[in-house]
């Protein structure tokens, strides 16, 4: 239990300091940048004082690759969706596709989760679309089309759902590879992508700066901040993300997937949007509030066992 409260306070610190970094767009992608590349070097270290080398076997490099690639689109996709839901919307829509590595851990490696876990992740599925609700409403306020926020729910159940996935069966694989090599390889891809990315990610953020700029006022020459500030935020954003990943996949050589993946995204879900609520000022709509309330009786559902095993016996 350990390794995912440890996976969960970072996962806490990771999107808290986004958020941070989020409020200046034009230093929000170099933070993400800064923060893959000093992610791989604390687990480069971190595996070379656990065992003398880094693993190259397949399933580490695969696996481990295919999430540092898609951590990084994730990262386009949150810079857009923060801007239209807040924080614990993005964060809890993105947390929603835990769906699909628990499904997948019951289909492929035939986890069989208790009736009540299954009642929890059928509140899950119904909290998705009460979740994504005022954000699809804010994109159309703002004329981005009533098919962006649909789009950007699909993008991250494909991206995020299927890396966490692809945790699962580097575990399932029983290789010798270690969890630190795993997150070597995610976040090397990680810092490799933001590189090819970083075009895109320019535009991105130099339309946001236009856009948020208040209407009669000139809008000041955007420019790239490589500052002190993106650098530290940086530099904490990667040692959060390095921290959760490795406490992530060791959970899972621990504990079913079917139990670890409701249970940490649930409880990150109702901590994020506390913090939203009470730090950040972020005020909900009432099926937001809905749908906060039935991903809590979710994570309360995925850790009761009320004996109903024996009654659908």
């Amino acid at each position: 239990m350990l390794y995912l409260i440890l996976h969960l306070a970072g996962m806490v610190a990771f999107v808290n300091i986004a958020r941070y970094a989020r409020n200046d767009p034009r230093g929000f992608f170099v933070t993400g940048a800064v923060g893959y590349c000093s992610a791989a070097v604390i687990a480069a270290i971190w595996s070379l004082a656990l065992h003398g080398g880094i693993s190259l076997e397949l399933p580490a490099v695969l696996f481990g690759a295919f999430q540092g690639f898609a951590f990084q689109f994730m990262y386009l996709v949150v810079f857009i969706m923060v801007g239209l839901g807040g924080m614990a919307v993005t964060s809890t829509i993105n947390r929603m596709t835990i769906l699909v590595p628990t499904v997948g851990a019951i289909l492929i490696w035939a986890e069989q989760p208790t009736p009540e876990r299954y009642l929890g992740i059928s509140a899950i599925f119904l909290a998705l679309p009460l979740l994504g609700l005022q954000a699809q409403r804010r994109a159309v306020q703002a004329k981005m089309g009533s098919w962006l926020m649909p789009l950007l729910v699909l993008a991250s159940f494909f991206l995020l759902g299927g890396a966490e996935l692809g945790a699962k069966w580097f575990v399932e694989a029983r290789v010798a590879a270690s969890p630190s090599d795993y997150t070597f390889w995610l976040f090397l891809a990680a810092g490799a992508s933001s590189l090819i990315t970083w075009p895109l990610a320019n535009r991105m953020a130099r339309r946001e700066w236009d856009r948020t700029t208040r209407a009669g006022v000139t809008p000041a020459p955007f420019q790239l901040q490589v500052s002190p500030r993106s650098i530290g935020f940086g530099l904490g954003l990667g040692a959060a993300n390095w921290g959760q990943a490795t406490a992530l996949v060791t959970a899972l050589t621990v504990f079913d997937a079917s139990f670890v993946f409701p249970l940490a995204s649930a409880s990150f879900v109702i901590l994020v949007s506390a913090i939203d609520f009470v730090f950040w000022r972020q005020r909900f709509a009432p099926l937001t509030v809905l749908g906060l309330a039935i991903a809590a009786t979710g994570v309360v559902l995925v850790n009761l066992d009320l004996g109903l095993s024996g009654v659908f016996a």
